[in-house]
């Protein structure tokens, strides 16, 4: 297979895994559980400001329910996360790179990396417990007509990780065991929105 060769040649490859129904769906969930998450958090009664997918303003770091650079570093385990996980698409490309069907999946968890530049900033939405349902449904916000009141660059996000590798490269060249990593991506990553980023052949 082509892909093979591309593997073999610059150590990583691009892969499509789910289709653009199963992203969403999947994305969709990663979005309720994290307000979820969210409001478990917060006395009974307290004012909130839920994350929205679409609203940056909302992603200021004490609106997360976890710490670290991925921000949602807790464990994928909603019906589609699950599905992803065991993905015909994802078993195949698994087997036919290690050479065996007998492929073991483990519990991972979800990451998001917030963008950083020329961020639609509009003035965050807050909602009572009594308009819990409304938010948790709605990952669009509730005011669609809301005004951007700027675009907005967020340098103190940026997540600096030098290059490194995984694993200790000397002691790694003595073993006979070939590991590998792996990233399911629920959306494109480009130079945009960050994300990912592997030095070819490394």
């Amino acid at each position: 297979a082509a892909w093979k060769a591309f593997m073999q040649r610059y150590g990583y490859v691009v892969v499509k895994i789910l289709s653009p129904a199963e992203c969403a769906a999947t994305d969709k969930e990663f979005w309720e559980e994290v307000r979820r998450r969210q409001k478990e958090q917060l006395p009974a009664g307290t004012k909130w400001t839920p994350i929205v997918a679409d609203r940056p303003e909302t992603w200021v770091e004490e609106n997360w329910p976890a710490t670290g650079r991925f921000k949602a570093s807790f464990p994928a385990v909603s019906p589609n996360a699950l599905r992803c996980r065991t993905h015909a698409n994802l078993h195949k490309f698994w087997s036919e790179l290690l050479g065996s069907p007998r492929i073991f999946s483990h519990i991972d968890a979800w990451a998001f990396m917030r963008g950083t530049k020329n961020l639609p900033w509009r003035e965050p939405h807050s909602s009572n417990s009594g308009n819990d349902k409304k938010n948790d449904d709605d990952d669009q916000g509730d005011d669609e007509d809301e005004e951007v009141v700027d675009y907005v660059d967020k340098p103190e996000w940026k997540t600096f990780l030098p290059a490194h590798w995984d694993v200790n490269p000397w002691d790694y060249s003595q073993r006979q065991e070939v590991f590998y990593q792996g990233v399911l991506a629920l959306v494109d990553m480009d130079d945009t929105t960050g994300g990912f980023a592997i030095a070819p052949g490394s």
